[in-house]
């Protein structure tokens, strides 16, 4: 492996979205995405530069679903290795304050 994730700035988040059954938002990455063609992932991203985590995540989650969210807590971490390199996922479970969801280009499906 290339980088630990303490040697890498490249932190991304991913928002846990249920709706009332208990079912979770998924987004299957677009055919022609570079990594991770037809994936499937929650919702996220990485963070920016400037930006805490949180308002990463809403920034995200709006971005690829159109849903507007409010972060109720950290659910969890986990390492994903991409080209040998280790990148944290820091997932957050959401709520969904307003919206209906509408994918980005990067998507083709929830």
């Amino acid at each position: 492996m290339k980088n630990t994730p303490q040697e890498s700035n490249d932190s991304s988040v991913r928002a846990i979205i249920r709706d009332s059954e208990g079912r979770h938002l998924l987004l299957r990455r677009s055919k022609m995405s570079r990594r991770f063609p037809g994936m499937w992932e929650w919702p996220g991203g990485k963070c920016g530069a400037v930006e805490g985590v949180r308002e990463a995540l809403r920034r995200e989650v709006q971005e690829e679903t159109g849903l507007q969210i409010e972060v109720l807590g950290e659910f969890g971490v986990y390492l994903q290795e991409i080209d040998g390199d280790v990148f944290p996922q820091m997932c957050y479970d959401v709520r969904v304050v307003s919206g209906s969801v509408r994918l980005s280009p990067e998507h083709e499906k929830a």
